[in-house]
């Protein structure tokens, strides 16, 4: 799966993340079941933990990692 880092960069936070094409239900620890319509993006903590995310906020909020270290 792709690697995200958050902006602003105070202190990365390396996530993994993929966007989906169709409608998807997430179990999440935080917030229990959520919906992903399409466009949205699960997004993957290193806690194990998933949120979505909308396409526009994703975009504002993440920016791609090559190289994680």
């Amino acid at each position: 799966m792709p690697l995200f880092r958050k902006k602003p960069i105070l202190r990365p936070l390396i996530v993994e993340a993929h966007q989906v094409k169709e409608l998807v239900y997430v179990e999440t620890i935080s917030s229990g079941t959520m919906r992903a319509l399409p466009g949205d993006w699960i997004v993957s903590n290193v806690w194990g933990d998933q949120s979505i995310c909308k396409n526009e906020d994703f975009i504002r909020e993440y920016e791609p990692v090559d190289d994680p270290n």
